[in-house]
């Protein structure tokens, strides 16, 4: 599991930096319109080249919803506390002791 989180910040990082340096070579003037033209009608020209970006989309989709659950899946884990008992598991979710000290506190003075 910590090998798919390393992977996916890398897989970001690296699309992330690709972004950023194409942005700047276009504001640099380095790339023109015209050749991102030329770039983008060469690969619809092609049913191969456009069944191969099709693909690559539906995987990058793919890869960022594994990527949102992993990450969404360790944020859920965190706001739990788990321990065992003689009586078994027991999981007691932070919020709610969170929400029991709010009202002791009200109740009695010497809780701050």
């Amino acid at each position: 599991m910590k090998f798919l989180s390393i992977l996916g910040i890398l897989f970001y990082a690296a699309v992330i930096t690709a972004i950023g340096l194409v942005l700047i070579i276009f504001a640099l003037n380095f790339l023109l319109p015209q050749d991102v033209n030329n770039f983008l009608v060469y690969l619809q020209a092609s049913s191969n080249s456009r069944i191969i970006i099709g693909l690559l989309g539906g995987l990058l989709i793919i890869i960022s919803f594994s990527f949102a659950q992993i990450i969404l899946g360790k944020f859920q884990r965190e706001k739990t506390i788990a321990f065992s008992t003689s009586g078994g598991q027991v999981t007691i979710s932070l919020s709610a002791v969170e929400d029991l000290i709010r009202r002791l506190a009200g109740v009695i003075p010497e809780i701050k």
